[in-house]
């Protein structure tokens, strides 16, 4: 990864911790938290590497998923669409009882709408 992509996968990942910080949730908390985690573009469910980690260790359930086309997902790019991305995010979060807080990084953001 060059060093643009990183600083760019950083910064994402930096506004999360300004506005979100699940790192400090058992103080407001002993509830342990399911957490669903969206790459950005043109990357993958790597992109959570460090994070997945962190809230594991504090007792949260963690979902890096690959969405369809990217990663380890083989999704023929041509198959590849809004609504069947949305769909897969919809099939994930049905199987999990409770809520579930979704977090996502850079233009993926737009599957919390």
């Amino acid at each position: 990864m060059n060093s643009q992509k990183a600083l760019l996968a950083n910064f994402g990942l930096l506004i999360i911790a300004l506005l979100f910080n699940p790192f400090k949730m058992k103080a407001q908390s002993n509830e342990k938290k399911t957490f669903i985690l969206i790459h950005g573009s043109w990357h993958s469910a790597w992109n959570w590497y460090k994070v997945t980690p962190l809230l594991e260790k504090k007792g949260h359930t963690v979902y890096a998923l690959d969405l369809p086309g990217m990663g380890r997902d083989k999704t023929p790019i041509e198959n590849v669409r809004f609504d069947s991305t949305i769909q897969k995010l919809c099939r994930l979060i049905e199987t999990i009882p409770g809520k579930v807080i979704l977090v996502a990084h850079s233009k993926n953001g737009i599957m919390n709408s």
